[in-house]
């Protein structure tokens, strides 16, 4: 319950209004002035509908004059929808991918919520308990950019296969998450070739001309 106090005088009496389609029977608000003091509370019952609701109490004296205070709060106890779309350009894919560790990549989707807004995304590695934060977009889209470190440490993630979960809160306190399956590879290609009298080869591999072809000179 909310408890308001402050300085009023005689009969105190108060009204509910619902700005969308909850019902105002699901607020009671009780309101009383002693000595001068007023006190009152606002109780919602249980399972009560996501909406923006207000308490309106009028004071009236014994002059027959009337002020009113209102108190407007939002019931939001719905998660947000929150989706993990892109990696780069490219829509994420079921399978698990392979990403380089030192390189930084940029992933993105959407995250709304009709109460009470997205007000953070985080995401962190493994059973990592260092949240990073991402970043609320307009339009209901969200982006977070990741290096693939340890952001306690500043080492990077060891090679092989991680996950990346990341999760959208609103103002309420609700939150959803979702999570990616990632492979990383550390490990530096090595290639080898070997260059023989047997002919002439540009920087892509391509024989050019044998000996015999390009023949002998004095």
């Amino acid at each position: 319950a909310t408890v308001i106090e402050g300085q009023e005088s005689v009969e105190v009496s108060p009204a509910v209004t619902v700005k969308g389609s909850g019902t105002a029977s699901a607020v009671t608000a009780t309101g009383s002035v002693t000595d001068g003091t007023f006190s009152g509370t606002i109780t919602t019952a249980e399972g009560i509908a996501d909406d923006t609701y207000t308490v309106t109490y009028t004071f009236a004296d014994s002059w027959g004059q009337k002020r009113t205070y209102a108190i407007e709060f939002i019931v939001d106890s719905t998660a947000p929808t929150f989706t993990l779309d892109t990696l780069g350009d490219t829509a994420l894919a079921s399978a698990t991918m392979t990403l380089l560790s030192e390189s930084t990549y940029t992933f993105k989707g959407t995250a709304s919520d009709a109460s009470s807004n997205v007000s953070a995304i985080e995401y962190w590695f493994d059973a990592s308990a260092t949240r990073q934060k991402g970043n609320v977009l307009s339009g209901g889209t969200w982006s977070a950019i990741l290096e693939l470190k340890e952001p306690s440490t500043g080492t990077a993630l060891v090679e092989g296969e991680h996950i990346i979960h990341f999760r959208a809160t609103d103002g309420a306190g609700n939150s959803t998450e979702r999570f990616c399956s990632i492979t990383v590879d550390t490990a530096v290609p090595v290639s080898t070739f070997t260059i023989s009298s047997e002919g002439v080869f540009d920087s892509s591999f391509t024989k050019l001309a044998s000996d015999a072809e390009l023949g002998s000179g004095t």
